[in-house]
């Protein structure tokens, strides 16, 4: 975290972490190496990285934490490049494992990773989406709703909207993977959080999903809102996701207090401020909301007011395409 965005002669984010992810260390130092290399280098494209990443991507003898972890820093690394080499690397790597292990909640990071290397580009990414049918296990269906929600990330594209409304709105049985809906939801807010007019219409739709959605569609409402109004601590959405914090479905609750600290990221705001204080009070029985509480709270006074997690610049003329993979 110290290293993202700086550039040394002396690369000393890689000098230091190259030597924990290829000794034999424990798997959790392994994992925190591969995460902060990917979060120092993130952006930047660069090929020493990926030569440090990529074999540990395509190595089916490790665990799929690993891989999935080193796939979603080869994403940050190479960020809206959509990079050839990167591709078909972790492709391949979906195609390989037993189902059994991309039933991991690890697998997500895989898909996720993928998807940020087409975040912005729009339609370059047909080919991949094809090979991706050839993946039997639901993260095939998972990673592609995910890669059209990037592609399209930012742009306002209503046809895009629609197409994720049309996934939201269809009603899947209990065998059935409930996770691309999930995406789809955080898609509507993350296409159409580049302009003002539809910003404002996803949030009244995502009323309508809150009321007349699935399970899996409702827990994801709250993080969308939070992705259109990121570091932007609008009252009438501060009020909606209070109202959700008191769910009687814990992990709506959690998902909405979660959103109430990305939504006042590093923007002090008092009245958001008092609300967690209550919350805080309210779940302190629950060891589990608390926790996700005290994150918020952690996030409200991040950096003291300094900061933000908003990445847009300019009145949302210019989207920083690292800052919002590290949002994702």
């Amino acid at each position: 975290m110290l290293t993202t965005s700086v550039h040394d002669e002396t690369d000393s984010a890689k000098a230091l972490l190259s030597e924990y992810i290829t000794e034999n260390n424990p798997a959790i130092v392994k994992l925190a190496a591969i995460c902060g290399l990917g979060v120092a280098y993130a952006g930047t494209n660069r090929e020493e990285i990926l030569e440090l990443l990529l074999p540990i991507i395509s190595d089916t003898d490790i665990t799929i934490d690993l891989s999935s972890m080193a796939a979603l820093a080869a994403g940050l690394v190479c960020v809206g490049t959509g990079n050839g080499d990167v591709s078909p690397v972790i492709l391949q790597a979906m195609m390989e494992r037993m189902d059994s292990e991309l039933n991991h909640k690890y697998a997500r990071f895989m898909a996720l990773g993928l998807s940020l290397l087409f975040l912005g580009t729009q339609d370059t990414y047909d080919t991949i989406r094809e090979t991706l049918k050839a993946v039997t296990h639901p993260i095939g269906k998972q990673a592609s709703v995910l890669m059209q929600v990037c592609a399209y990330a930012g742009t306002g594209n209503v046809l895009e909207v629609q197409k994720m409304l049309h996934l939201c709105a269809e009603h899947l049985g209990e065998k059935e993977d409930q996770l691309p809906q999930a995406f789809a939801v955080l898609g509507v807010g993350l296409i159409s959080m580049g302009e003002g007019i539809g910003s404002e219409m996803s949030l009244r739709t995502f009323d309508h999903l809150m009321q007349y959605g699935e399970p899996y569609v409702r827990r994801a409402v709250p993080l969308a809102m939070a992705l259109v109004c990121a570091s932007n601590p609008v009252v009438g959405v501060l009020d909606t996701l209070n109202k959700f914090s008191h769910d009687n479905d814990k992990s709506v609750a959690s998902s909405a207090i979660f959103a109430m600290g990305v939504v006042g990221a590093g923007t002090n705001n008092a009245r958001l401020a008092q609300l967690l204080r209550q919350l805080a009070t309210y779940y302190h029985k629950d060891a589990d909301l608390l926790f996700v509480v005290r994150i918020a709270q952690g996030l409200l006074h991040m950096g003291k007011g300094t900061m933000t997690v908003n990445p847009y610049h300019h009145d949302r003329s210019l989207l920083s395409h690292t800052a919002l993979a590290g949002l994702l």
